[in-house]
């Protein structure tokens, strides 16, 4: 299925639109890196705001350990439903 807003426009490159079979086939066709490649791995002590404005935030950051973030997280049994609980489905921003 290609582009669904075909404009009927000749061009040698189409579209093709998301989920579709065809955007399924050429997604599976394609290699990425690895995400070793990629992500950036500290520890909470080691992201600090120091850090983002030496080093910006331009790769994707993965704190291995939550100690020193300073935040912490809610239990494994706090699902969204708990958040819409407590502020509502649709709070006003």
């Amino acid at each position: 299925n290609w582009s669904k807003y075909d404009t009927g426009q000749s061009t040698d490159i189409r579209a093709v639109q998301n989920g579709s079979q065809v955007f399924i086939k050429e997604l599976r066709s394609r290699t990425f890196p690895s995400a070793d490649d990629v992500v950036v791995k500290l520890s909470g002590l080691q992201l600090t705001v120091e850090y983002l404005e030496q080093d910006g935030f331009s790769e994707p950051i993965l704190a291995q350990k939550k100690e020193g973030l300073g935040m912490s997280m809610p239990a494994p049994t706090f699902y969204i439903s708990d958040v819409e609980n407590y502020v509502g489905k649709e709070p006003l921003l």
